[in-house]
C-alpha cells in the first residue's frame, strides 16, 4: 500500500517496484496513467491472493484500485526476475510478476488490444506516479449482496480518455511474454466457487479427476545422453534379441523393452482399469513438517490408494492385458513382500487369467495376510524355495531352512513359465517396460506439483528392483535432460543397509536369479548368489538394481543412501503418527529419506518422495517394532565381498 504523487513531471516515467525492491519496471509514457478504476472481479483479486499464498503481499480487500499505462514498457532493474503467468488455461488476463517475491507488478487482457496495461497500486508494491481522479467501478456482479451494500451505489464508468499511441520507446508486455512464456499453475478454484477469495495456505491434498490420467507412458531411453548397455545372452555372453525372450514375454512387452520412444500410448483397456483408483492423491505432509520444526515443504504421491495397497498395479494391469491378448494361458511370477503377487492376482483376475506366486518364504510367513489376498484374487501362492520347481528342490537340499530371496523365487518363477509355451512370466520390478508403465505415477506428480505452485527441489523413492523410484522420478529427470526442468533437482535412491546393491554393488553384468536361467543384465549388483537377511522389507531385499536406474547413477543423475532398518521405521511411525498413513517397511526407507533431505534442505525448498503403500498387511513388523525387537543390520564387507566374487566374468566388460 505505498505510492506516491509528486506531481507532474514532463519526459520522466512512472514506476513499479516490488516487495523486496529487487524488480523495478518503468512505464515510459510519463508519469500519468491514462485510466483508473475500481474493479471488483473475482479474477483481479484472485490472481493476488494466488500470489500472495506464494509468497507475495497480502492481497487488499475488494474493490481493487486499477491504473493503466500505455503498453511501452522498460524493466529498469532485475530482468532476470520477471515472470509471467495466468490462474488457469483459456483466461484472459496475464499477469507479470517478481519471481523473486511473488509481487504481482502489471497485467494485460485481450480488451486493451496491446496499446495499454495494468498495475494495481495499494497492493503491496511500490509506485512512483501522479494520481488521477477515478473514473468508475467496474464488475459489481461479481459482489456479495453485502459487499455492494457496504460500498454503496456504483458509478458508470467514463471513457478512457484519448492518449498518444506513438512509437515505442522500450519494449511491450506482450514481447516480454514472448520471451519469457507463460506459467499457468492449475489446480487454482473457478471463478465463483466457495473459497475462491479465501487464501487458503493450509491445502493437504491435490486430486486430479480421471480425464487426467495419462494416455501415454514416459521412455526415459529416448532422453538418455548414451544408451544403457544391451542384454547378454547368458551363453554367447553376445546382446540378446527378441527371439531370446519370447519364450517369457510377449511381443508387445519385448517392444516395450527396448523402445527408443519417447512416449508409448496406453491402451484403452489399460486406462479403463486405471480409473479404478488413478490419478493417486499428492499431499502436503504439513503435520509431519511441523512436527519435525523444518522450514522446508515435504509432499508425498500416495500410491497406497491402489486395489492391492500399493504402486505396482501400475504395470500388473498393462502385463496382463498384453499377455491375454497374446494368448498367454497363464502367468507365472515371484514376490517378496507380495505387493507384486497381489497386484499380478489382481490383475489377473480382471482379464481372466491364472496367475501362480513364489514368494519369499521369510516373507510369506511373515505376512499371511498377503497370501490370503492372492488367494482371493483366484491365484496359488507357493512359499520359495519350493518343492514345485527343480531350482527349489536343490536349494532345499542343501539348506532345508533357507529364506529364500528374490533372486530364488524368479528362478522358480522363470522354470515354470518356460516349461509351456502358453505360459509366461511376469517381473514386478528391473526391467525397463516394468518402470516404463509406473512413470504414470511421475507423470501425475508433474501436475499436482503445479497445482501446488511448487517444484521439487529433492525427489526421494526407496529402492530394492527400483520400479516405484522410478516411477516417481524418471518424468522428472527427463525433464532435467530435455533441459525443461523448472530448477535443479537433487535425486535420492534409499535402499536397505541389509542390501545395499547401488551403495555397495559392483557395476556388473550379472544374472538377475539365483539359478542362472535370466539374461546377463549390467547394473549394480550384490551377487546372484547374494542371500540378504530375512529383514521387514521384503520387497527391497533383490541383489541387484534396474539397468535403467543403475545407468542413471553411472551418468551422475542421481545418488543413493543406504539406511539402516530402525531408522526406517522409527521415521514410518513418526510419519504415521502425524500423516495418518501407517507406511509399508519397504516405504519407510523413502520417509526416511525424504525426512534426511527435509532437515537438510533450506527454507522454502521442496522435498517430493513416493510412499509406495501401506503397511496394513505388515502389523508382524509394526508389531516387533514397538515391542523393541528389532535390529539394524549392516552387511559386513566379507560377505558382500563373497558374494561379489560370484558374480561371472564377461569378457569386455566385468
Amino acid at each position: 500500500q505505498h505510492f506516491k504523487s509528486v506531481g507532474s513531471h514532463a519526459g520522466m516515467a512512472a514506476s513499479v517496484t516490488c516487495k523486496c525492491r529487487a524488480v523495478v519496471v518503468k512505464f515510459l509514457q510519463g508519469r500519468q496513467p491514462v485510466h483508473r478504476l475500481h474493479c471488483c472481479c473475482y479474477d483481479c483479486v484472485g490472481a493476488l491472493v494466488f500470489a500472495a499464498g506464494k509468497g507475495g503481499p497480502a492481497a487488499p480487500e475488494r474493490p481493487l484500485d486499477l491504473v493503466y499505462f500505455r503498453n511501452d514498457l522498460e524493466v529498469a532493474q532485475g530482468a532476470d526476475k520477471i515472470g509471467f503467468f495466468k490462474l488457469k488455461e483459456g483466461y484472459p488476463t496475464t499477469r507479470m510478476y517478481a519471481t523473486c517475491c511473488w509481487t504481482v507488478l502489471a497485467g494485460d487482457h485481450p480488451a486493451y488490444q496491446n496499446k495499454r496495461i495494468v498495475s494495481y497500486p495499494g497492493s503491496g508494491l511500490t509506485m512512483d506516479y501522479d494520481t488521477i481522479e477515478l473514473r468508475g467501478r467496474v464488475n459489481d456482479a461479481d459482489l456479495t449482496a453485502e459487499e455492494r451494500a457496504a460500498l454503496g451505489a456504483p458509478f458508470p464508468r467514463q471513457p478512457v480518455q484519448p492518449f498518444e499511441v506513438g512509437p515505442i520507446q522500450g519494449t511491450t508486455f506482450q514481447d516480454l511474454v514472448d520471451k519469457h512464456g507463460i506459467w499457468i499453475p492449475g489446480g487454482v478454484p473457478v471463478r465463483g466457487t466457495p473459497g475462491w477469495l479465501q487464501q487458503d495456505s493450509e491445502t493437504t491434498k491435490y486430486f486430479l479427476s480421471e480425464k487426467d490420467i495419462p494416455t501415454h507412458w514416459y521412455n526415459i531411453q529416448a532422453d538418455l545422453p548414451t544408451p544403457v548397455p544391451p542384454p547378454l545372452h547368458p551363453g554367447t555372453q553376445q546382446p540378446i534379441g527378441p527371439a531370446d525372450l519370447a519364450p517369457l514375454f510377449p511381443m508387445a512387452l519385448i517392444e516395450q523393452e527396448v523402445s527408443l520412444e519417447r512416449y508409448i500410448e496406453i491402451p484403452k483397456e489399460v486406462r479403463d482399469v486405471y480409473r479404478i483408483w488413478r490419478p493417486s492423491p499428492l499431499f502436503r505432509a504439513r503435520r509431519l513438517e511441523k512436527a519435525l520444526g523444518i522450514k522446508s515443504k515435504i509432499f508425498y504421491k500416495y500410491e497406497g490408494v491402489s486395489p492391492s495397497g500399493s504402486h505396482k498395479p501400475n504395470t500388473s494391469v498393462p502385463q496382463a492385458f498384453y499377455n491375454k491378448q497374446a494368448g498367454t494361458k497363464k502367468l507365472c511370477t515371484e514376490t517378496g513382500a507380495g505387493q507384486w503377487g497381489c497386484s499380478l492376482a489382481f490383475a489377473g483376475k480382471v482379464f481372466d487369467l491364472p496367475v501362480e506366486v513364489f514368494q519369499v518364504k521369510v516373507s510369506y510367513k511373515q505376512k499371511p495376510y498377503r497370501r490370503a489376498m492372492m488367494e482371493t484374487w483366484g491365484a496359488t501362492c507357493y512359499a520359495s524355495p519350493s518343492q514345485e520347481t527343480e531350482v527349489g528342490r536343490q536349494i532345499l537340499e542343501k539348506d532345508p531352512d533357507c529364506p529364500g530371496s528374490l533372486g530364488i523365487a524368479i528362478s522358480e518363477a522363470c522354470e515354470r513359465a518356460a516349461a509351456t509355451e502358453e505360459n509366461k512370466y511376469a517381473l514386478g520390478s528391473v526391467l525397463n517396460h516394468v518402470l516404463l508403465h509406473q512413470t504414470v505415477t511421475g507423470i501425475e506428480a508433474i501436475k499436482q506439483m503445479e497445482m501446488a505452485g511448487e517444484y521439487p527441489d529433492v525427489l526421494v523413492g526407496c529402492t530394492g528392483g527400483g520400479s516405484n523410484f522410478g516411477g516417481l522420478c524418471f518424468p522428472f529427470i527427463g525433464q532435467k535432460l530435455r533441459g525443461e526442468a523448472k530448477k535443479a533437482i537433487r535425486v535420492v535412491a534409499v535402499e536397505p543397509a541389509s542390501c545395499p546393491s547401488l551403495t555397495k554393488g559392483k557395476y556388473a553384468y550379472d544374472f538377475g536369479d539365483t539359478a542362472q536361467k535370466t539374461p546377463l543384465v549390467k547394473s549394480h549388483t550384490l551377487g546372484h548368489t547374494f542371500m540378504p537377511p530375512p529383514t521387514h522389507s521384503g520387497g527391497l531385499r533383490y541383489h541387484a538394481m534396474a539397468p535403467l536406474i543403475s545407468h542413471l547413477k553411472e551418468l551422475g543423475e542421481l545418488e543413493a543412501e543406504a539406511i539402516p532398518q530402525l531408522e526406517c521405521f522409527e521415521a514410518g511411525s513418526l510419519f504415521a503418527n502425524t500423516e495418518g498413513i501407517v507406511p509399508a517397511p519397504e516405504a519407510n526407507h523413502a520417509v526416511a529419506g525424504a525426512i534426511r533431505a527435509a532437515k537438510a534442505a533450506k527454507e522454502g525448498q521442496v522435498v517430493l518422495f513416493n510412499l509406495c503403500g501401506h503397511g496394513h498387511f505388515d502389523m508382524a513388523a509394526w508389531t516387533n517394532y514397538n515391542e523393541g525387537n528389532l535390529t539394524d543390520y549392516d552387511f559386513p564387507a566379507a560377505e558382500v565381498a563373497m558374494a561379489l566374487a560370484g558374480i561371472p566374468l564377461v569378457e569386455g566388460h566385468n
